[in-house]
């Protein structure tokens, strides 16, 4: 889940000024070659999977048989839940005269979804940086609105397994009611003592923090301080319904995408077979993949398509590539204006290196 992509990205160590320091470069350089050489074996692995008794000619069939107005709103419907995510990014920051511009949240939203198609995989990082740059809003305070972003979308998640509970649809080794309901009850727990007990989750982390070496601490302790402002929007009645209201439409929308393209390639599923791919995908955004996640994306789609009972290969991967070039085109084309236009550096990200 995008939660432990997050917390990668909140280990690395800063200086007093907030900027990235270098750990040790043969270590780093160790590691990213270890994760490229994961991430091609199970991209390669995940191209075979789904090519390997494909009937090109039927593929072709596939794809060009498709609806392609559906194709068509389905992009249109991911470009809108983008633009949502950056209007309720927005709302996050308190007080609302502090508020960042929809435009700022805007790009950098893009831009750190460019970045996390990328070798780097640094784009909360990135997009909190980037609206640092352009506005009067500090790193850490934006890192502290991202979490609050990623509790919302963890808890939309969670209701969301609980529905697909209510329909049968989940596997065998998540179909527990009773530890749904327990991580729904944590993760609420979470959201209630950061919000309204603040001063406790605060000295809680400074407790947590000096655990860590001594830079690592500062970090820790300023974004407990300057980034937990951030939830003070979770105080507010009126920004908690405009959050929760559009973190229940993001979800939606989110959903709705690959079941409209079932209907444009006329696969015999629906809306809550739609949840379960979505829930399927956003978990697979943690495995090693080469940079746009080729590969894992379409082995994924695939297992849980396949689980679903269809079995007509080249069908599903038109479906898969479809639905991933609906994903990814925005991403790219939105996402490569955003690094032109604002003042990221390929050079910022010198500590991933």
């Amino acid at each position: 889940m995008a939660f432990v992509l997050l917390t990668e990205q909140l280990v690395l160590i800063v200086n007093e000024q907030g900027q990235p320091l270098k750990q040790d470069a043969l270590k780093k350089r160790r590691w990213s070659w270890l994760r490229l050489f994961i991430g091609v074996l199970l991209s390669v692995g995940g191209l075979w999977l789904v090519t390997r008794q494909v009937s090109w000619d039927a593929f072709l069939d596939a794809v060009t048989s498709a609806d392609g107005f559906l194709i068509l709103l389905a992009l249109i419907i991911v470009i809108v839940t983008s633009a949502l995510k950056a209007w309720r990014w927005r709302f996050i920051f308190y007080p609302p005269e502090r508020m960042p511009s929809y435009k700022a949240t805007f790009w950098a939203t893009y831009l750190g979804q460019f970045i996390n198609n990328t070798p780097l995989r640094v784009g909360e990082l990135a997009r909190a940086y980037t609206l640092s740059n352009e506005t009067n809003v500090s790193t850490a305070q934006a890192l502290g609105t991202i979490v609050v972003e990623k509790s919302l979308d963890l808890l939309m998640m969670v209701f969301t397994l609980a529905l697909l509970l209510a329909y049968g649809l989940l596997p065998g080794f998540i179909d527990n009611p009773g530890l749904i309901a327990l991580t729904a009850f944590v993760l609420m727990g979470l959201l209630y003592v950061i919000t309204y007990r603040t001063d406790f989750a605060i000295r809680t982390a400074v407790w947590f923090a000096a655990i860590f070496p001594e830079r690592i601490e500062r970090f820790i302790v300023r974004l407990a301080t300057s980034g937990l402002k951030g939830l003070a929007a979770l105080r507010n009645p009126r920004l908690t319904v405009i959050l929760l209201g559009a973190s229940i439409i993001i979800a939606f929308l989110s959903v709705l995408v690959p079941y409209l393209l079932f209907l444009a390639f006329e696969l015999p599923l629906g809306l809550a077979e739609a949840a379960l791919l979505h829930l399927a995908l956003t978990v697979s955004i943690n495995v090693p993949s080469t940079p746009g996640r080729i590969g894992v994306f379409e082995a994924t789609v695939y297992i849980v398509l396949a689980w679903l009972g269809l079995d007509n290969g080249p069908l599903i991967l038109g479906y898969a590539l479809v639905f991933h070039v609906v994903t990814l085109l925005p991403q790219l084309v939105f996402g490569g204006i955003a690094v032109a236009r604002s003042n990221w550096n390929w050079r910022d990200a010198n500590f991933v290196e």
